[in-house]
């Protein structure tokens, strides 16, 4: 029965199931890597999860001062070696960041590479690590704040030009969409759906940090965040492929594990 003024609508991009069925039997009896997982380089995640998948959205949340931008930093060397990374920085500027990777490639803490607070080794060993970044494929954006779509341009060029694998964002609480500012919940619930969408359209993982509520401050117990601690937590969880969270026990006091090993520096 056709509705009286329904335009019939057209069903385009199907793919038949049997055709991707037999594309998994070829890659399994090829004994062929999964091309479509990018590992970590953690080994707990990557053995649970095998990596993380081309097509998903991915966000890491935690508090400030848990080191999301350090974690996602480190994520972006590791997968820079072999893929180009597009990594959105609306947090810090890109030369800010920069010294996130020289503190990363050499291990000096980055509060001393801000303030030029160096020993003799520190400025040798800097010298001589920071041109092992040139072999590493990262290329900063900071400048995308517009708009959704402007981000998602941005992304289409980089993707169908240089075959990105890898969008990092820091932080997506920053990133908006002019139609919809004066309702935060429907821009946000808009904002992740597009980069869901945005991911799986592409083939490219699309790793994103979260800022945390402060109600998670005020919860006794050990403060190990939920994801209910996401702020705007309700379209997080909906369009979100996995949540991470990073958490340091010994910022909140919890000096020793429940084994009673030290928490400093973890």
């Amino acid at each position: 029965m056709k509705i009286k003024d329904q335009p019939e609508q057209e069903i385009t991009a199907v793919t038949p199931l049997f055709s991707l069925v037999s594309a998994h039997l070829d890659q399994m009896n090829n004994a062929k890597q999964q091309v479509n997982l990018l590992k970590t380089d953690w080994p707990g995640f990557d053995a649970q999860f095998g990596g993380l998948g081309c097509g998903e959205f991915v966000v890491v949340g935690g508090r400030p001062g848990m080191g999301k931008t350090q974690l996602l930093v480190q994520l972006s060397l590791e997968q820079s070696k072999t893929n180009l990374v597009l990594f959105f920085t609306f947090d810090l500027s890109a030369y800010h960041l920069s010294q996130r990777f020289m503190s990363a490639i050499s291990n000096i803490p980055v509060n001393q590479l801000i303030f030029n607070q160096l020993s003799e080794e520190q400025r040798v060993n800097i010298n001589q690590k920071a041109p092992l970044l040139n072999e590493h494929q990262v290329l900063l954006n900071e400048r995308a704040h517009s708009s959704i779509e402007d981000f998602k341009a941005i992304c289409r060029q980089f993707v169908e030009t240089d075959h990105i694998k890898l969008i990092v964002i820091d932080y997506l609480q920053l990133l908006s969409e002019p139609t919809t500012r004066n309702n935060r919940d429907s821009e946000l619930s808009m904002i992740t759906r597009e980069l869901k969408y945005l991911a799986k359209d592409l083939q490219v993982c699309i790793v994103a940090s979260s800022q945390l509520s402060r109600s998670l401050e005020v919860r006794g117990g050990d403060r190990k965040p939920i994801l209910s601690d996401l702020r705007e937590s309700g379209a997080i969880e909906q369009n979100a492929d996995k949540v991470l969270f990073i958490y340091r026990p010994e910022y909140y006091g919890f000096l020793q594990d429940e084994y009673g090993n030290s928490t400093q520096g973890l």
